[in-house]
């Protein structure tokens, strides 16, 4: 039997989420359409991770480098 896309995503984000805390991986950067899903998590898969969602490049360059950066790109 194989899984359905939707189910698919959903066991990616969990096994993401959980093989970044195993790793000690503090900050974790997701796509918007997967929020959903990450906040369906168990809390304590959840807990201590910095999670940032968002919907373009830009925005996960800011995250990396800071506003100061990006603008020198645009």
């Amino acid at each position: 039997m194989s899984e359905t896309p939707v189910m698919l995503l959903k066991l990616q984000v969990k096994e993401k989420t959980i093989a970044a805390r195993r790793s000690e991986v503090k900050t974790i950067i997701l796509p918007s359409a997967n929020r959903r899903d990450f906040d369906e998590l168990a809390p304590n898969v959840k807990e201590g991770l910095d999670v940032h969602f968002v919907d373009d490049y830009m925005q996960i360059f800011d995250l990396a480098f800071g506003d100061e950066q990006s603008q020198n790109i645009k």
